[in-house]
């Protein structure tokens, strides 16, 4: 029986259904920094057990992915599909190979490192994609 790369990245038919929409969310805006705002807003929309909150400051730009309802730590699957599928997007909209300024995890896989093109913050309160803040003004779309 052939396995989908969704089911190996804990995903399932309804998770890449979401995150169809999210990424022609980001489509429909100019720099990154809009398209990670608006999977902010699309998420709490088309998921009711994953929340995205988009924060910015000079220096960074975060994407933090929060669990409504779900015990972050029981569903790891759920988390690595979420920060894979997110970074996947922030590329394809930008046509670039983004790479973040760190990621942080409870437990990450080894790939992680290899895959985000960064070192990974172990152990962390929260699982998050971080930027340099020249990120955001990417150029989304062409």
């Amino acid at each position: 029986m052939a396995v989908s790369a969704a089911a190996l990245l804990g995903g399932s038919v309804a998770n890449a259904a979401d995150n169809t929409v999210m990424a022609k969310a980001a489509t429909d805006v100019t720099q990154q920094s809009d398209a990670l705002r608006n999977a902010e807003r699309y998420s709490g929309i088309i998921n009711d057990g994953v929340r995205l909150r988009f924060r910015q400051d000079v220096r960074t730009a975060g994407i933090i992915v929060e669990y409504v309802n779900v015990e972050r730590r029981s569903d790891r699957h759920q988390i690595e599909f979420w920060l894979v599928t997110l970074m996947r997007i922030c590329r394809q909209v930008t046509d670039s190979r983004v790479t973040p300024r760190h990621l942080r995890r409870d437990a990450p896989p080894a790939e992680f490192r290899i895959f985000f093109g960064t070192d990974v913050e172990f152990g962390a309160d929260a699982d998050e994609i971080v930027f340099s803040a020249r990120v955001t003004s990417l150029p989304v779309g062409a």
